[in-house]
């Protein structure tokens, strides 16, 4: 991950992106665990931006499966 620009975890697992596994200035986006895939106190100072967690994907996420919902229901009516 050292020459990453952009990396987006979706482990899981809480912690495990650490400073030392990530390149200077590389953007972080935490999808993957409610308490955060990235060990926010070691990336700090590495990283020059890391999605909050919680708050940070998960209104995307809610609002993508809304519209695919609304638009599933227009389609299914549209067959009818």
């Amino acid at each position: 991950m050292k020459n990453f620009n952009l990396i987006i975890s979706t482990t899981g697992k809480e912690g495990v992106v650490e400073g030392k596994m990530i390149k200077k200035g590389c953007v972080l986006i935490d999808v993957g665990s409610a308490k955060g895939d990235v060990d926010g106190l070691s990336v700090i100072n590495v990283a020059d931006f890391v999605s909050p967690v919680p708050g940070g994907v998960g209104p995307m996420t809610i609002t993508m499966l809304l519209q695919n919902t609304v638009l599933s229901a227009k389609k299914l009516n549209q067959n009818k």
